[in-house]
């Protein structure tokens, strides 16, 4: 049963106190947002951004009836998606949210303190939180991704890295950085000369490309040369990372095409200047 409709019938036998039916619902209630919170935290990260205003709405009408068996599993899913993860990991925290969703799901974070006491209710509760929000976290994420020295120095270079099951995997792309026409940075390269027998025959020698989609999510695309035509193929792409401004996330990667090589994919950055 989708989650709309397990809600609603949540919703029906509040109305008439049935209990059972409620513990019923509420038990595949929290097999969802379980299932989201750990798909939040694997290598795939949540690829859908369209629902994610969906199962916001979802989570304020389980919070409206008091669901007491299911509110803990969906308050710990929107607590991590909201916070960056350690060592920036499989995801951006609350960089994947639009301002608009974070409006939309502020009153859940202030009633439950979802972010702790760095933000006061009056805060969360006030028309610029998003706004003020978003910023402050892609600081820290940088920060914490390039250390505090960066203080949003541009990145120089961009490594990609394909890793196996075992996590184990090297660089197999060094891409350098310039300047788009429209102000952005853009990542260009090839493919590492030792690794080229990993990938297709047509992107051996292909000029690899990563910056921002039209979509304003981070990419990595193939110019490729097909009867002496430049053809353009999305190769990777960093889902929810429009609010990635200055440069890609580590991960996750969602490939887009099969041609692209097979493992795991993450981006390594350089700043222009030593450690």
């Amino acid at each position: 049963m989708e989650l709309e409709n397990l809600v609603l019938v949540a919703e029906k036998f509040d109305e008439y106190e049935f209990t059972k039916g409620i513990f019923g619902c509420e038990t595949e209630i929290t097999k969802f947002y379980g299932f989201l919170r750990k798909r939040l935290d694997s290598n795939q990260g949540l690829l859908d951004s369209e629902k994610l205003s969906y199962y916001i709405t979802q989570a304020l009408r389980c919070n409206q009836i008091q669901l007491k068996k299911s509110m803990p599993d969906i308050l710990d899913f929107f607590r991590r998606a909201l916070t960056l993860p350690e060592g920036a990991g499989n995801h951006c925290g609350g960089l994947i949210f639009t301002k608009e969703e974070l409006q939309q799901l502020a009153p859940l974070i202030a009633e439950h303190n979802l972010l702790g006491d760095r933000w006061t209710k009056e805060e969360i509760l006030c028309p610029l939180f998003p706004k003020h929000f978003l910023t402050t976290l892609l600081i820290d994420y940088e920060e914490m991704r390039f250390g505090p020295m960066c203080k949003r120095r541009p990145m120089t270079k961009a490594g990609l890295v394909l890793e196996t099951s075992e996590g184990k995997g090297g660089i197999i792309a060094n891409l350098r950085s310039d300047i788009s026409p429209n102000a952005e940075t853009l990542f260009s390269g090839t493919v590492q000369r030792a690794e080229r027998k990993s990938w297709s025959n047509d992107l051996r020698s292909a000029k690899l490309v990563l910056g921002k989609s039209r979509d304003g999510n981070w990419v990595i695309q193939a110019s490729i040369n097909v009867n002496e035509q430049r053809h353009i193929r999305d190769l990777w792409q960093s889902p929810m990372s429009f609010n990635c401004l200055n440069a890609p996330p580590m991960k996750p990667w969602q490939k887009l095409h099969n041609s692209a090589p097979k493992g795991r994919l993450k981006i390594v950055l350089e700043p222009n200047f030593p450690y």
